[in-house]
Parts: structure tokens; sequence; C-alpha cells
């Protein structure tokens, strides 16, 4: 009787295990779980000057945002995309990554990748350099200055960060 009990059983589950996955497949998510698009470009991230464009394209201002950081910090992608450029420009590192449309500006940065390289998001893109900084003219500090533009104009980069609400429709009945 025993036997016939425990054969009964096995037959009986893969019916059991079909049913048990109709009833929670409702509760699975239906996509996978991926890693974020954007993410900020240094840890523990401390705005220390925020984005202020000018008015006119060719007045002062401030095209990007800086945040503190020590030298020899690692500085990572931003976003997934391409490398433009990496290399000193005006006596500091630059380090220029496209992500289609749009493309981020890292300064100052000592590169530990080489134009035409593809990063993925977090990806360490070099160190932060040490008294290159305009921060460190002014501030006293050093800091990453962060850029964002798309085409000619300049936006501010802490957009990238922001979640961005989707509504669905509800449908009328």
């Amino acid at each position: 009787m025993a036997n016939k009990l425990v054969t009964s059983s096995l037959t009986q589950l893969p019916r059991i295990s079909l049913i048990l996955l109709v009833l929670f497949a409702g509760s699975w998510p239906s996509k996978s779980v991926s890693a974020p698009k954007w993410v900020w470009p240094v840890a523990s991230p401390v705005v220390i000057e925020a984005f202020n464009p000018p008015p006119k394209p060719w007045l002062a201002g401030h095209r990007g945002i800086d945040l503190a950081a020590r030298a020899g910090d690692l500085v990572r992608a931003t976003g997934s995309g391409f490398v433009t450029f990496a290399g000193p420009l005006a006596d500091r590192g630059v380090v220029v990554i496209s992500h289609g449309s749009i493309r981020t500006t890292y300064e100052p940065v000592k590169a530990t990748v080489s134009v035409g390289d593809y990063v993925q998001v977090a990806e360490t893109i070099g160190y932060l350099q040490r008294g290159v900084s305009h921060c460190s003219r002014n501030l006293q500090v050093t800091c990453l200055h962060w850029g964002l533009r798309q085409g000619e104009k300049y936006l501010n980069p802490v957009w990238l960060l922001k979640p961005r609400v989707r509504l669905k429709p509800i449908p009328r009945s």
C-alpha cells in the first residue's frame, strides 16, 4: 500500500508542478532585473557647485556640476557608451563619452580608457587628478566637473539620474 501511494504521488508531481507554475507565474517579474542606466561618476557624491548655464552661449556660467572628491578617487562612466576623447585639454585631463545623441564630460581625470573604447555604466574611466581642478583654486578642495551636452546645448547632468515617470493609459470602459 505504501509503495502504491509513493508511486501515485510521483506520477502527480508533473501535474502539481504545472499547477504551481500557473498559480505563481503572475507574481514573477515580467522583465529581468538589469543594471542601472545612469550612475553618479564618483562614490558618495556631494554637489559643491550646481549647474548654472549662461543666458547666452558666449557668456560666463557653470556648464556642468562640481562633485567633491579626493585626488586619486575612481571616476566612473555614468552611462554606457563610446569614449570620444581622453587626454589633456588646457592643462587638465578630460574624458568624453558619447551615449548616442548626448555626451558626458569628466575633468580633471587621468584617463584609463582610450578613444574608441566602449565602456559600460559604472566602469572606471580614470582617476581624479590632483591640483588642476578649478575648485582647488577657488574653494581649496578637489572636485570632479561633470558635464552633459546634447549637440551644442549644455544640460544639467543630474537629470540623467532622476527617475522618469511613465504613465500607462487607463482603458475606458
